[in-house]
C-alpha cells in the first residue's frame, strides 16, 4: 500500500524526467544501530541525460574497435612489406649465388653480384643480366653450328709474319672459321662510301640478298634500300632480311615490314622483344652483314639508319668504318648468315646450295691477291668470347703500333692493363674515342677507363667533329680487325657479333691512312686536362666504374 510519501517521490521522480534536470528528494529511513529515523537524500537524474552517457560510452567503444582494426592492418602491411622486400631479395641472392660459381668474367661477376644483393631485385637480372639463353635455345643453336661445318680448316702457308699466323691459329683453334688467301678487300672509312658502294652492288645482284643488321630505321637510306630489294624480289631474287628484335624494335614498324614482306622480301626479327614471352633484353643479335650472290660481301659497324649517312643530324658528324670482301672469305658471311636465319626462322636453309654458289676457296694454294681474310662470328652461347680473344691477342703481340677506334670503351682491368704495358714498353698505343657522346653514362665511363691509361703512356684523342662509331684495332702495319665489336662487355659476353681479320694486303694500307685522317681531326686529350676534374665528378665516376659489366 502506497504511503503519501511514496506518491511524493513518484511525482518528484516524474518532473525531474520532465525537465531534464536531476532532483533531489529526501526519504526518512530507519537506522538500526542508533534505533533512530533519519532523512537521506536520493538523487532522480532525468533519462536524457542517461541515454547521453550510452552515446559517448558507445562511441567511445567504436573508436577503440577501429584504432584496434587499424594496428591489425597497419601490422598485416609491414608482414606483408617484409615478404615483398624479401622475395625478390632472397631470389637475387639465389642468382647472385648462381653469377658467382657460373663461368662468367671475373669482373662482371663482381659487379652483378653488388647490384643483385644491394641495388636492384632479381628482375633486372632476368631482363638484363647474365643469365644465358634459355637452354632450349642453347641447344639448337649448337645444334645448328655442329650440322654446319662447311669450312675446311686451312694450313697456314711459310711466309705469314708470325704474329699473324698466331692470330690465325687462334681464330681457327676456337671457332671453325678459317682464312682465305683467293680474294680482296676493300675498307670503307665513313658510312657515305660504304652505302654508295652497296646500293651499286645490290643493283647487280641475280641469285640472292642476304642483310643481317642490328637497326634498321625507316628513313632516305632504308627506303632506297628496301626499294632495290622488291625490284629483286620481283625478278625471282631470294632475298632474304634479318632484324635484330631489340635494335629495331622502335625503328622499323611492323605495317613497314607487312608491305615488304608482300612484294616477297623475307624479313624476320631475331628474338622480338614481346611482354612476358620474350624479356632478353642483352642477348641481341649486333651483326652487320650483307651477302650478294657469294661473290661480295660486307662487314663493318653501320647500321641502315640515315646517321650513317649524315643524311639525319645526330651527335654532330657520325663516322663509321666497313669493309667489302671479294672472292672465297665470303663463303664465312654466307654460313653466319644461314645459322642465324636457321636459328630464328625455325627453318633450315639448303645451306649447300648457297655456300657452293659462293666463290670457290681451298685455300693459300689457290692463292689470288695473297691478301689474308679471316671473317668470323662471335656468339654468346659458344662460350669463347672470340671477339675480346682477338683483340687481347693483337695487343699482346704488338711491337711498333696499336691504334684502336671504338665508340664505347667499358674494357676490364686486363684489357687496361695490357695496353698501359704495352705503352710502357714503348709501343705506340692510341686510342681514338668519340667528340660526342650519344649514352652520356657510358661515355663519361668510357672517358674515365680512357684516361686511366693516359699517365701510362697511352695517347687518347677524341674525335671532335662529332660521333665515332668504328670499331677498328690495327697493329704494326701488318694485321687489323674491322667489325662489329666494340670493347666492353655487351659486345664480349653478351651479344653476336661480327668481325674480318686482315693480314697484309692493300686493304690495310687504307686502315693506316684512316687513322691517321681520324688523329689529324681529333683533339688529344692531356694529363693536364684529367687533373682539373673535380673530386666529386672522380668519386661518382668511380662508382659507376663498380657497374661497367652492367653497361
Amino acid at each position: 500500500m502506497e504511503t503519501p510519501q511514496i506518491d511524493a517521490i513518484k511525482e518528484t521522480a516524474r518532473a525531474a524526467v520532465q525537465a531534464a534536470e536531476p532532483k533531489t528528494v529526501h526519504i526518512p529511513a530507519y537506522n538500526a544501530r542508533t534505533r533512530q529515523t533519519e532523512t537521506r537524500e536520493l538523487v532522480i537524474r532525468s533519462g536524457k541525460e542517461g541515454n547521453s552517457f550510452k552515446r559517448i560510452t558507445l562511441i567511445l567503444s567504436f573508436i577503440l574497435i577501429e584504432l584496434a582494426f587499424l594496428a591489425v592492418l597497419y601490422a598485416q602491411f609491414i608482414i606483408a612489406f617484409l615478404w615483398f622486400l624479401f622475395i625478390p631479395y632472397g631470389i637475387g641472392v639465389i642468382f647472385a649465388c648462381r653469377v658467382a660459381v657460373g663461368n662468367k668474367n671475373p669482373d662482371s661477376k663482381i659487379a652483378w653480384i653488388l647490384f643483385l644483393l644491394i641495388l636492384a631485385p632479381a628482375a633486372v637480372y632476368l631482363l638484363a643480366g647474365e643469365i644465358s639463353a634459355s637452354p632450349i635455345k642453347a641447344r639448337r643453336l649448337k645444334r645448328i653450328n655442329a650440322e654446319t661445318k662447311f669450312l675446311q680448316k686451312t694450313e697456314l702457308p711459310e711466309g705469314l709474319p708470325p704474329r699473324v699466323k698466331q692470330d690465325c691459329n687462334l681464330i681457327q683453334n676456337t671457332s671453325d672459321f678459317t682464312p682465305f688467301f683467293n680474294g680482296a678487300a676493300a675498307y670503307f672509312p665513313t658510312g657515305e662510301a660504304f652505302f654508295e658502294d652497296v646500293l651499286t652492288e645490290l643493283q647487280r645482284a641475280e641469285q640472292f640478298i642476304f642483310m643481317d643488321f642490328f637497326i634498321i630505321a625507316e628513313g632516305r637510306l632504308s627506303n632506297a634500300i628496301f626499294k632495290i630489294l622488291i625490284e629483286k624480289a620481283r625478278t625471282g631474287v631470294d632475298v632474304r632480311v634479318i632484324v635484330d628484335g631489340l635494335g629495331s624494335h622502335n625503328t622499323l614498324s611492323l605495317p613497314k615490314v607487312k608491305r615488304i614482306r608482300k612484294y616477297g622480301v623475307k624479313i624476320i626479327a631475331f628474338e622480338p622483344v614481346l611482354p612476358l614471352v620474350n624479356f632478353f633484353v642483352h642477348y641481341r643479335d649486333h651483326r652487320k652483314i650483307i651477302v650478294i650472290d657469294g661473290r661480295t660481301g660486307y662487314v663493318g659497324g653501320a647500321n641502315i639508319a640515315d646517321e650513317y649517312v649524315n643524311a639525319k643530324e645526330r651527335f654532330g658528324v657520325w663516322k663509321d668504318a666497313s669493309l667489302r670482301i671479294d672472292g672465297g672469305a665470303v663463303k664465312s658471311l654466307t654460313l653466319i648468315f644461314l645459322r642465324m636465319w636457321a636459328y630464328s626462322s625455325k627453318e633450315k636453309p639448303d645451306y649447300a646450295r648457297f655456300i657452293d654458289q659462293s666463290a670457290a676457296s681451298a685455300g693459300f694454294r689457290e692463292s689470288g691477291s695473297g691478301q689474308l681474310i679471316l671473317p668470323y662470328g662471335d656468339g654468346v652461347n659458344d662460350g669463347s668470347a672470340l671477339g675480346k680473344a682477338v683483340y687481347c691477342n693483337i695487343i699482346n703481340n704488338a711491337r711498333e703500333t696499336i691504334y684502336i677506334m671504338t665508340p664505347y670503351f667499358v674494357a676490364d682491368g686486363g684489357i687496361l692493363d695490357m695496353l698501359k704495358a704495352k705503352a710502357q714498353s714503348g709501343v705506340d698505343v692510341r686510342l681514338v674515342l668519340p667528340g660526342v657522346p650519344d649514352k652520356k653514362i657510358v661515355y663519361a665511363l668510357t672517358r674515365s677507363n680512357a684516361e686511366r691509361l693516359v699517365s701510362g703512356g697511352v695517347r687518347v684523342y677524341t674525335y671532335t667533329p662529332g660521333f665515332l662509331h668504328s670499331k677498328v684495332m690495327l697493329s704494326d702495319g701488318e694485321c687489323a680487325v674491322v667489325g662489329s665489336v666494340n670493347m666492353d662487355f655487351r659486345s664480349f659476353y653478351q651479344q653476336y657479333e661480327s668481325a674480318a681479320y686482315l693480314g697484309g694486303g692493300t686493304a690495310i694500307k687504307s686502315v693506316a691512312a684512316d687513322f691517321e685522317n681520324t688523329f689529324a681531326l681529333s683533339k688529344e686529350i692531356r694529363l693536364a686536362d684529367i687533373k682539373k676534374r673535380g673530386i666529386f665528378a672522380r668519386t661518382g665516376l668511380a662508382f659507376i666504374r663498380l657497374f661497367a659489366p652492367l653497361m
